[in-house]
């Protein structure tokens, strides 16, 4: 985001009070530095600098977290061509004894996700307001 901050921004401050203050975001929660608090600012003003999605999840209800006026700001980016890189056999290996370790050291949530859907589908949130969200495994830290 710093980077990022610094080329459509050069000369200027690039703080995370800064980019907030530029881009319309809403930092009141912030009374002192805290990870948690300053990663969702950090999301909030990096959706707004890319002209992204202004929310990370389609199921948050609380509206745009970035103002329509933060969202202008945004660089074009017209003419992009999006590459699709396959995993070739050795990475899909690997992956899968990721997995399989994963699975033996208690869960793989990974293997539970639904396969993806066929190219022309219709996409569904995996997640949704209603879903109620599962049990840690026995023995796994509580964050």
């Amino acid at each position: 985001t710093l980077t990022l901050a610094r080329e459509l921004h050069p000369g200027q401050r690039n703080s995370l009070d800064a980019l907030c203050k530029r881009y319309q975001v809403d930092a009141s929660k912030r009374e002192v530095h805290g990870a948690l608090v300053d990663a969702e600012l950090l999301m909030n003003v990096y959706l707004a600098m890319t002209g992204g999605q202004a929310t990370l999840f389609a199921e948050e209800e609380t509206g745009p977290a970035v103002s329509v006026a933060g969202l202008e700001r945004r660089r074009a980016r017209t003419g992009l061509t999006l590459v699709v890189l396959e995993a070739t056999a050795e990475e899909e290996a690997a992956h899968q004894a990721f997995l399989d370790r994963m699975q033996a050291a208690g869960a793989c949530l990974w293997r539970e996700l639904p396969e993806p859907a066929p190219a022309g589908a219709e996409v569904r949130p995996l997640r949704t307001a209603a879903a109620t969200p599962r049990p840690a495994p026995a023995g796994a830290p509580v964050i």
